[in-house]
């Protein structure tokens, strides 16, 4: 199948002029964020060559569970504290001399100064352990070079300096300044050094960054203010069964990374934020939990860049500007394979600042022209969004559960995902919409997804579709709900939007819908009657019979379908999906939607 691509501004009597990046004409901002290297902005059009070869692209695999890794070996520690040595000047001299340091003390530690990594280091913290900052001091800091493992331990209160009126900071050191807790850099001088920060059942609270983001100097945008508790620059990061509660930063309520390798499994993250502060930045408010600013990796290198999250639960985290939870950023084209698998988003939200607010849960923007001299020129990309649960997200302005920018060129799945009672909040009908999901400049295939009772107060309880390409298949639409009394019935729908061409005739006139099928549309038709779009449409204005959902079983939780459902074996023949949300095979036809009844 080939999509045909075009630019995707796009103007309609409904949604006025809105270029997917919140222009003024919109009133809101919602641009790719440049680098914090100063890389400027997302250009906010997505251009490119008028074929695109999305159709030929292979589907990437995925595996049915979430792997974590083992903690490191600390049968024969280099140190180990307890007891009396309870103290920062025991643990210190430990932690800098490196080695694998094992610490069990039951009360918290409290420090005045961050601890510096110079060495490989395994910190162990017994399972007993907290290290506090009280508020006045990042824990550790770690140097280019080596790799430090943080396991069975637990860090609150960590305060990274203020940008601002600190003259012990060298104002060119921006990266001086992130991480609340933990600050790890792998580069040197814009060249590659190398190392990692590996955290293994750690918990991190209650820790934020300084104020200010940008240069006192000069005015530049720095990333200070990234990465409550962690920030990782151009290092390998992996963390399993970890928890980040009550982190606050202006970007990363919890952690950032940028230019590196990030994996996290089967860990939690809670009540974080990612708030503006005083200064004038526009570049804030990202990612409640994580923000990631480029994958690219540092000079030299050409290994694949990756962002994986699977088996995690993102839950309370509030964004003001995009992304409740997830806020990812890359260039197109750098090799870089992001993952978003078997994860829980709940009660995030994206707003409360001055800008565009998108993204309740998950936010995506690609920045199809920017190109970086040392950055891999490597396609295609993949991008991965399967098996997740978005259950009673927010975003003001556009896609409740998630918001996705310019995915094309890229070997893509997003299928397996349930998306219920996510919310697009403003009622201003001149820009936004999507209560589940806000899709600009996309060109994938949505494959066996459930969208129930989510709203849109503007448009589209469902899905908004700003132009690009996508084909619809066993998509289960249910009681979703936007306001009907206002714009044509292609524009004003419950479930997906809008001058929808499934024609492909060469006109820009709205979003295009190729070879759909086998989808669930209930309702169909406007209270009096008058049809709604619904491409593909295999069951229509009948109750799909879905059971209450189910949260003890498997993780994420699901939505079942009852054994008499209209959507059992009511699908399209599908090789591309071969198992539901819960990894249970599917049986042929498969059934509508993201859980298989005989699965």
């Amino acid at each position: 199948m080939k999509l045909r691509r075009v630019p995707w501004l796009f103007c309609s009597a409904v949604l006025a002029c809105y270029d997917g990046a919140g222009s003024e004409s919109t009133g809101g901002s919602g641009e790719g964020e440049g680098s914090g290297e100063g890389e400027g902005e997302g250009s906010g059009e997505g251009e490119g060559s008028s074929v695109d070869d999305t159709g030929d692209l292979p589907i990437p695999d995925v595996p049915r569970s979430c792997e974590g890794f083992d903690a490191q070996d600390i049968s024969a520690p280099t140190a180990t504290i307890g007891g009396a040595d309870c103290n920062e000047a025991a643990i210190r001299s430990a932690v800098e001399a490196g080695g694998t340091v094992v610490i069990d003390c039951p009360e918290p530690v409290q420090f005045t100064a961050q601890m510096t990594i110079r060495n490989d280091t395994v910190i162990d913290g017994s399972g007993t352990t907290v290290l506090d900052g009280g508020g006045v001091t990042r824990l550790l800091f770690k140097v280019p070079g080596p790799s430090v493992w943080l396991q069975n331990l637990t860090i609150t209160g960590g305060q990274a300096p203020n940008a601002n009126g600190n003259a012990a900071l060298d104002p060119n050191r921006w990266a001086d300044w992130p991480g609340g807790a933990v600050l790890a850099q792998c580069h040197d001088d814009s060249v590659a050094v190398g190392g990692g920060v590996y955290g293994k059942n750690f918990t991190c609270t209650d820790s934020a960054t300084g104020e200010s983001t940008r240069n006192p100097n000069d005015g530049s945008i720095l990333d200070t203010g990234t990465g409550g508790c962690l920030y990782s620059f151009t290092c390998t990061f992996h963390c399993d069964e970890c928890t980040f509660t009550g982190n606050r930063a202006t970007n990363g309520g919890a952690f950032g990374t940028l230019g590196g390798k990030m994996q996290v499994t089967n860990s939690t993250c809670a009540n974080n934020e990612a708030r503006y502060d005083s200064s004038s930045n526009d570049n804030q408010g990202f990612g409640g939990c994580f923000y990631q600013d480029g994958t690219e990796t540092a000079p030299g290198e050409d290994e694949l860049n990756y962002t994986h999250f699977c088996g995690n639960a993102f839950s309370d985290n509030d964004a003001d500007h995009a992304g409740g939870a997830v806020q990812y950023f890359y260039r197109q084209a750098t090799h870089t394979s992001f993952e978003f698998r078997s994860n829980l988003c709940q009660g995030n939200t994206a707003g409360g600042g001055p800008e565009f607010a998108q993204g309740g849960c998950l936010y995506v923007y690609v920045d199809p022209t920017t190109k970086i001299p040392w950055a891999p020129d490597v396609g295609p990309d993949t991008f991965v969004v399967t098996a997740n649960a978005f259950l009673d997200n927010t975003a003001i302005d556009l896609g409740g559960g998630a918001a996705l920018y310019n995915i094309w060129d890229t070997a893509t799945r997003f299928d397996n995902n349930l998306f219920t009672g996510n919310r697009v909040q403003t009622s201003n009908q001149a820009m936004g919409g999507g209560g589940a999901l806000g899709l600009v400049g996309t060109y994938f295939d949505l494959e066996q997804n459930t969208f129930v009772r989510n709203v849109a107060n503007n448009w589209n309880g469902g899905i908004i579709l700003g132009a690009g390409g996508v084909a619809l298949r066993n998509n289960l639409f249910f009681e979703n709900s936007a306001p009907n009394t206002m714009g044509g019935p292609a524009v004003a729908s419950e479930h997906v939007n809008y001058q929808l061409d499934e024609l492909d005739d060469g006109m820009g006139t709205g979003f295009l819908v190729f070879a759909s099928g086998g989808n669930l549309y209930m309702p169909s038709a406007t209270p009096s009657g008058e049809p709604r779009p619904s491409p593909g449409g295999a069951v229509l204005d009948v109750d799909p019979q879905l059971g209450e959902l189910v949260t003890d079983d498997t993780f994420p939780p699901y939505l079942p379908l009852e054994s008499a459902s209209p959507a059992v074996d009511a699908g399209m023949p599908l090789e591309s999906v071969e198992v539901d949300m819960r990894g249970r095979d599917r049986s042929d036809p498969p059934d509508i939607g993201a859980f298989e009844l005989g699965g």
